[in-house]
């Protein structure tokens, strides 16, 4: 019988720090994002939670039952919220090469399923990122997430807070951690099992004045859905606008538990609410 030799793990130096907030935390795995992409290689992070918090994944809005606002946190990832508790470990790790949002999701869930903690996960640049906050100790944590990835975690970098600096302030924004969903004039949602999305849209007139959502599900780029709806602002919507709208979601974004087919259906919903009809011959 062959020999099968076992496939070669890619070294990932692992990020770490001793975060005083859940702020840095978090900060924390978007810097070995940073550098996964400026470097083209693996990296992973892994810091211990310092203080109890709510984080949210990037799509789900702040609603008060998710507790004190101070408490409240938001990651650049997608996925259901996690309540994290002091001394839990924080874990990420960024892979260049795994663009198929659906690929890495099939290996985020098999973390997750490590983990015993739900996982955050994207497409950026090219590269593929997961992150996570788990009641394991961080050697488990970082062994969940680096073995579906065919990651060694290995060659320990401790990180300063003066370089988390700049990334922290983005996690500390009141604007970003607390963004809260409003019903405009057109609303519309679509939800199985445990992921979901609803999208509502303002007008004045014909104009589109804003847009609002929040659901839980995972895209990528992590920023483009809302990159496409804010091109809505202060255009008509009419049939035009929609098929643009429809496009741009064909092309330019991955999604996982709510489709790009879905996500369609209920800009036509809204289409059907409030746009604009042309009638020809």
């Amino acid at each position: 019988m062959a020999r099968v030799e076992a496939r070669k793990k890619r070294r990932a130096p692992v990020l770490a720090a001793r975060p005083r907030t859940v702020s840095q935390l978090l900060a924390l795995g978007e810097l070995a994002l940073e550098y996964s992409l400026r470097e083209e290689q693996a990296f992973t992070a892994a810091a211990e939670a310092p203080q109890p918090a709510t984080v949210l994944g990037l799509y789900e809005a702040y609603r008060p039952e998710h507790g004190p606002p101070e408490q409240v946190y938001r990651r650049i990832t997608g996925g259901p919220l996690v309540e994290a508790s002091p001394g839990w470990s924080y874990v990420a790790a960024a892979v260049p090469g795994l663009d198929d949002l659906q690929s890495l999701a099939a290996r985020a869930l098999g973390a997750s399923a490590c983990l015993k903690a739900p996982t955050g996960f994207t497409v950026a640049g090219g590269t593929g990122y997961i992150e996570a906050l788990t009641p394991l100790p961080q050697r488990e944590a970082l062994h969940c997430i680096a073995e579906p990835l065919g990651l060694e975690p290995r060659g320990r970098i401790h990180v300063p807070k003066t370089s988390l600096a700049e990334l922290t302030s983005l996690f500390e924004s009141t604007s970003w951690r607390h963004y809260r969903y409003r019903r405009g004039r057109a609303e519309a949602a679509v939800s199985k099992e445990k992921y979901w999305l609803k999208i509502s849209i303002d007008t004045n007139g014909t104009y589109v004045t804003d847009y609002w959502l929040t659901g839980v599900l995972y895209a990528a780029p992590p920023s483009e859905i809302y990159t496409i709806l804010n091109t809505l602002r202060g255009m008509r919507l009419d049939e035009l606008t929609l098929y643009n709208l429809e496009l741009a979601i064909d092309k330019r974004i991955q999604t996982h538990g709510v489709t790009r087919d879905e996500i369609k259906k209920l800009l036509k919903q809204i289409y059907s609410q409030i746009g604009e009809k042309y009638f020809t011959i």
